[in-house]
């Protein structure tokens, strides 16, 4: 079964009510609505590293090792300070 809802601190408010009795066990599984994320959104992010393919730790390294190659240096001192 899926319900909707919205995230309320740390409570989710569902759109309609369940047909459970009240004090009933659940087992409830949380994923974003896929119309709420934004290509390149750090929610859109951290779904897709939570998702399958899972990436081998080889490719993590090399992806981080791009990733230091390509930082530029950090500057004092800005453009218009002369």
């Amino acid at each position: 079964m899926q319900s909707r809802g919205i995230v309320r601190g740390k409570f989710i408010e569902l759109e309609k009510a369940l047909p459970y009795t009240e004090g009933c066990l659940v087992n409830v599984t949380v994923e974003l609505e896929n119309s709420s994320l934004h290509a390149g959104s750090p929610a859109a992010i951290l779904q897709a590293m939570h998702e399958p393919p899972h990436l081998p730790d080889e490719a993590i390294d090399e992806l981080e090792q791009a990733i230091a190659a390509a930082q530029l240096p950090v500057r004092d001192e800005g453009s218009f300070d002369d």
